[in-house]
């Protein structure tokens, strides 16, 4: 597997990307925050049952996003993005 200890920050980073934006219903917020953490916990046994799974829900939510924000968006200077 090519995850390593920053697994779950490298998770985080793309939750606290996208799960505040206003794209979303506070529903899809927490959904978004939930399905994060069970992914991360769930680390050594991923469920990849497909629809409804918390992978293809992230990657729905992802998606969504990239899709409402279709333009490079620059990042603050000084922003821990180095894993």
């Amino acid at each position: 597997m090519n995850w390593d200890e920053l697994y779950p920050k490298s998770w985080r980073f793309i939750g606290e990307k996208i799960s505040d934006d206003p794209i979303f219903s506070k529903e899809e917020q927490n959904q978004i925050k939930e399905k994060i953490e069970e992914i991360i916990r769930d680390f050594d046994r991923p469920d990849l049952s497909g629809k409804g799974s918390a992978y293809y829900i992230i990657s729905q939510r992802v998606v969504d996003w990239c899709m409402a924000h279709p333009k490079p968006i620059v990042h603050e200077e000084g922003l821990d993005l180095i894993m």
